[in-house]
């Protein structure tokens, strides 16, 4: 399909792509990458962990063994979900002690061990060898499948230059600088842009499989159901056997594997770019587990009864279907795979055998002395690549060629998670011992050799250490476990003691700075040695170090040190070189370590002891260095400025801080927000002081200093001065002269009173242009109701008890009549007392006259609706306006009798200290506590009354103009109630004396005979309205009155008889005159205080009081026939009787 020669070009020019783009992200600024996407490289990056194992041999794994394969990316993605609190607090410890590789952190959490480090160096080392020899094996597998003449290709040769070639790669991507604990930003966005190629070759290959080989979902569901074989592997059932122990080999080789290590703590550049990776790498395994099962059963179907290698489903099937674009594109990615893997893995592990095996051999020949020791250790780590590259080649010539990549790879697993013990107790259990972890390591790592290692090289080991590789991780696992806990437990930690130090310290002579110094130079070289002890000692380093050079050196400078060195040799090493410089002062061994011990403690209760005084002090204080990162800050400067929980952390650019404030104050970016950042990182960025106060929203000042410091960055104080300001205010206030104060006040009050005055006199206008309207309106509202209602009367008293299909019409007329003028008076009531046009008229009145009228009005309707109304006495005096109390008690009985299908409604009284609550119980349905509140609004009503007549339905507006009532008389309305028990209204009113009430009188008005019958009464109705006299004629008519009927004034004078009984008069005429004028014109034209009843539809009390005073009575409009004779009868009856 393609010539070799071809396939060895494109295979040369894609990593050369990969070296440009390396070269290219060395180069690059960090703030050139923004915070999204430097997460998403990383985690990318992070995929290194599919390898070719993962790319090839997963398909293989799924042919053989169904849903075993995926196991290698479960494991993987439990561990980035549920592990994260381990995965960042081994993050936090390789960031704060510059740890470079995974033996690293484990010799430091166990006092930096030296063998430690070598046992965990050559475990990784033996671990990783065959894991590279499955590259190497997958990549020469799928040249010879996709290369035209593979038969005179040979297998081997092709092997050791690609192992040779890969070498030179990594040497080129890792190991062009000495300090390992740098981040290699160029290899990282390589291996991101390698992770992406693989993802995109498998997708495109997998669905080619799915929708081109098979025939979509629908037909690999029915493929699979249809086929025995398919059906065992893939069919839901149990799980294969060893399913979860390689889950658990494949969450563990996550955290340690040698290149995962690297690629997820080492080249990790900002801790929460771990918190993106938690949820984008498992996304992209995922894509991978998904794809596998299409591209197995569509090779399996096409190469049935064939002898095609499984692991190579993903190359023969584009080439079984004339796709040499797809093959040549499922080469490059498996390609991608496995040069990521060498590439990354081979740099941690030559950084590995050069600080923890070749550098403590270079000391050992004092070859660390010279000045070219860097040169000679970074020269070590290339040689090692080389070497790796050559071992893992000879261990792919002893392979058997039948091994499957998947077993290659477990096997490698296998090795690696004999470290999990160590790494995941070392974080969570403080007791673990340097010993246990030894012996733990050594039982586990030894039990690897015997039973997976040498069986998989010499076929002839016996079969009795051939236990199978399940078996063989869990006896190793728990020997580690069980050794490390055991021998922690029993081992009682030795710490160094420094008595006998202390006791000789005047003896001995200290190291000093200048040998520090040349001592860290021998490794690191001049001019970075240089850089970081002018930062440790806050100078230039152009000033030069002469006048330290014999200077003894603090116990900082001694952790400075190692640390510094720890970053290129690893902590184990750069324990053993400042040991042997601390010997050449005059300590034996132990006294150096003891030293260095003290030193370490020393630093971090420094550290600790810095960080709870700064956390205890009401400042803010942040701390940004040189390259303004912030570095250290305190709680109160969290809390000042409202930081999120997750916004402030060690490194973050303090540019992005200054970003988030001025947003979230202003509201978005802006070309404003933008110079003022640049305003701000200038201002830093020069070195100078300054000081700014500034405003929140809240009303807080905050004073703002910012200092630098004398070795670059900046330390910064935020102090809430909120309590000076506003003494700062007052003092300055105070100092005023009293006479500008007196005049001020004098010019404020002055405008207030003018004000006032503007105010009461708009007030009034509007009152009376209200007042007016609100007449007017009524008037006009009412006038054509009140006509119709008069005919309907005439109509209903003619049909009588009819049951006439027309008596029946006349009735819904006259109800719907009713209901319209109930909703009008309610929408003025509403209206009146919304504008205030309605005030209380305070009395003392008798509560028992009150109820009495409760008695009489309602006593009908309960009898006629089959309940029991009880009205208990009540002996109390009241100070209320007795109308509008009378008003609120008349609709809740109402509403009680409404709502009340069987027993009765109960109105009482109790007092309560100085008031009398007049409650109303009934035994309705009663109401939800989600509904009481909803029941006072307008037009409101329960759905207790749908069962009710058309005739006796309500409105939804008697609660609501209770409640405003009650405001306005400012006294409580109560309301109790629960489903199924009924309800109770309360309204609680002021007690009065029963004397004051006795001489104010009561409220039932002067009695008078009411007339038995209306024959041959004589009554004038003056209306303008032609209509209304029409129905008010008919309808007195019919009562036995004699009617003469005027439209005005004149007509009235004109029709004026002495013999008249009774006027009816409109009190809204037209012309502007009213119905009171003209009836006592008329009076005094007939010689006689004849008796006038006023229809209006005005309710002010004004008008009310007016009457009152002439002794006309009043009827509210519309007319309703039934209150107009009731009237009648009492206005005439005492001139007739």
């Amino acid at each position: 399909m393609f010539s070799p020669q071809l396939i060895a070009l494109i295979a040369l020019a894609y990593v050369g792509m990969l070296f440009a783009l390396a070269w290219v992200g060395d180069r690059l600024p960090a703030h050139r990458l923004g915070g999204r996407t430097r997460a998403v490289i990383y985690s990318l990056s992070l995929a290194v962990y599919c390898t070719s194992w993962t790319f090839f041999g997963a398909v293989g794994s799924a042919a053989s063994d169904g849903w075993l394969f995926a196991t290698i990316y479960i494991g993987p993605i439990l561990v980035l979900v549920f592990g994260h609190d381990l995965m960042h607090r081994i993050l936090k410890m390789s960031r704060e002690q510059r740890l470079t590789s995974i033996a690293d952190f484990i010799a430091h959490r166990f006092g930096k061990s030296r063998p430690l480090a070598v046992l965990v160096t050559l475990a990784a080392v033996l671990g990783s060898i065959p894991y590279i020899a499955l590259q190497l094996k997958a990549v020469t597998n799928g040249l010879v499948v996709i290369a035209d003449d593979s038969a005179s290709l040979s297998e081997s040769s092709l092997a050791l230059v690609l192992a040779l070639a890969l070498g030179v790669f990594a040497i080129l991507f890792g190991a062009r600088r000495l300090e390992a604990s740098e981040h290699h930003r160029g290899m990282v966005m390589a291996v991101a842009f390698e992770s992406l190629i693989k993802l995109v070759a498998f997708a495109v290959v997998g669905l080619w499989a799915l929708f081109a080989v098979l025939d979509g979902p629908g037909d690999l569901a029915r493929t699979i159901s249809g086929n025995d074989d398919y059906r065992a592997l893939f069919m839901p059932g149990g799980l294969p056997d060893g399913f979860w122990v390689q889950t658990l080999l494949a969450g563990a080789a996550i955290l340690c594997l040698p290149r995962q290590f690297q690629v997820t703590f080492v080249e990790n550049e900002r801790a929460d770019d771990l918190n993106t990776a938690r949820w984008l790498f498992p996304l992209y395994l995922l894509l991978f587990t998904l794809l596998v099962v299409p591209i197995t059963v569509a090779g399996l179907e096409r190469f049935s009864g064939q002898a095609v290698n499984a692991d190579m489903f993903m190359l023969s099937l584009p080439i079984s279907g004339d796709r040499a674009d797809l093959a040549l594109l499922s080469f490059i990615g498996g390609f991608s795979a496995a040069t990521g893997m060498v590439i990354v893995a081979t740099v941690a592990l030559a950084t590995m055998v050069s600080n923890d095996l070749i550098a403590p051999m270079l000391m050992q020949f004092k070859l660390h002395r010279g000045r070219d020791f860097g040169r000679w250790l970074l020269q070590s780590r290339r040689i090692t690549i080389v070497a790796l590259a050559v071992f893992s080649w000879v261990y792919y010539l002893a392979l058997p060629s039948a091994d499957a990549l998947a077993t290659i790879g477990l096997m490698a697993f296998a090795a690696v998670i004999q470290f999990a013990p160590a790494l995941v107790l070392g974080v969570y259990w403080a007791r673990a011992s340097r010993e246990g972890a030894m012996a733990g390591l050594m039982l586990g790592l030894g039990s690897w050799l015997l039973l997976i290692f040498i069986p998989s090289i010499l076929p002839d080991w016996p079969a009795w250490a051939q236990p199978g590789l399940n078996t063989a991780v869990l006896v190793g696992l728990s020997l580690n476990i069980i050794a490390l806990v055991v021998i922690s437990l029993w081992v009682r930690r030795r710490r160094p003691t420094l008595p006998m130090l202390l006791g000789r310290r005047d003896s001995l002579r200290p190291v000093t700075v200048g040998e520090l110094r040349r001592l860290a130079m021998s490794f690191i070289g001049q001019e970075r040695v240089d850089l970081a002890f002018a930062n440790a000692l806050d100078r230039g380093p152009e000033a030069g170090f002469g006048e330290f050079e014999g200077v003894p050196a603090n116990a900082e400078l001694v952790g400075f040190t190692e640390r510094l060195l720890s970053g290129c040799i690893g902590s184990a090493s750069a324990r053993t070189v400042l040991t042997a410089g601390l010997r050449r002062s005059g300590m034996n061994t132990d006294e150096a370590l003891a030293l260095l011990e003290q030193t370490s403690s020393a630093i971090q209760f420094n550290r600790d002891l810095l960080e709870a005084t700064l956390d205890h002090i009401s400042q803010g204080v942040s701390v940004v260095d040189a390259d303004l990162r912030l570095v250290s800050w305190n709680r109160a400067y969290v809390e000042l400025l409202a930081y999120p929980a997750d916004m402030v952390y060690l490194g973050r650019p303090v540019e992005e801080l200054i970003r988030f404030n001025l947003e979230r104050r202003h509201g978005g970016s802006s070309r404003e927000i933008e110079a003022a950042i640049d305003r701000r990182m200038h201002h830093m960025r020069r070195g100078t002081s300054y000081i700014f106060e500034r405003r929140h929203e809240d009303g807080r000042a905050i004073e703002i200093r910012g200092n630098p410091m004398p070795r670059g960055g900046y330390v910064t104080t935020y102090t809430d001065i909120t309590g000076f300001k506003q003494n700062e205010a007052e003092l300055k206030s105070a100092y005023d002269t009293m006479e500008q104060q007196v005049n001020r006040r004098t010019r404020e009050l002055r405008a207030t009173m003018q004000a006032l005055e503007v105010a009461k006199h708009d007030a009034e206008q509007a009152n009376r242009s209200k007042t007016r309207f609100l007449a007017a309106a009524s008037h006009d509202l009412l006038q054509p109701l009140n006509a119709a209602r008069l005919f309907s009367a005439n109509l209903s008293q003619r049909v009588g008890h009819l049951e006439s299909e027309e008596a029946r019409l006349v009735r819904r007329v006259d109800h719907s009549l009713g209901v319209a003028e109930e909703l009008l008076s309610a929408l003025l009531d509403i209206s009146r007392l919304d504008q205030g046009a309605l005030q209380p008229k305070w009395t003392t009145v008798s509560a028992a006259q009150l109820l009495d009228k409760i008695e009489r009005q309602f006593s009908a309707l309960a009898e006629r609706r089959g309940l029991r109304l009880r009205v208990r006495p009540c002996p109390y005096w009241i100070h209320v306006d007795p109308k509008l109390l009378q008003r609120i008690l008349f609709n809740l009985v109402n509403n009680a009798l409404r709502y009340t299908r069987r027993g009765g409604v109960l109105v009482g009284c109790r007092t309560r200290g100085r008031l009398l609550r007049i409650e109303v119980w009934d035994t309705g349905p009663g109401i939800a506590a989600s509904e009481q509140e909803r029941i006072f609004e307008e037009f409101e009503r329960l759905g207790g009354e749908d069962d009710a007549s058309e005739f006796d339905q309500g409105l939804g507006l008697g609660l609501s103009i209770c409640r405003r009532i009650c405001r306005m008389l400012e006294v409580p309305l109560e309301l109790h109630s629960r489903p199924g028990r009924g309800s109770l209204f309360a309204v609680s009113v002021p007690l009065a004396d029963a004397a004051a009430g006795q001489a104010s009188g009561d409220i039932s008005g002067v009695s008078l005979h009411p007339l038995a019958s209306f024959e041959g009464l004589q009554v004038l109705c003056i209306d303008d309205d032609r209509e209304i006299l029409d129905g008010m004629r008919m309808l007195l008519e019919r009562w036995g009155c004699r009617v003469q009927v005027a439209a005005g004034r004149e007509e009235a004078l004109a029709s004026a008889h002495p013999a008249l009984d009774l006027m009816i008069v409109d009190y809204h005429l037209a012309g502007g005159d009213d119905g009171v004028s003209v009836s006592a014109a008329v009076r005094r034209a007939i010689d006689r205080d004849c008796p006038v009843v006023v229809l209006t539809a005005d309710r002010e009390d004004d008008l009310g009081e007016r009457l009152e005073v002439l002794g006309y009575q009043r009827l509210f409009k519309p007319v309703k026939p039934a209150a107009l004779r009731a009237l009648m009868r009492h206005a005439v009856g005492g001139v007739r009787e």
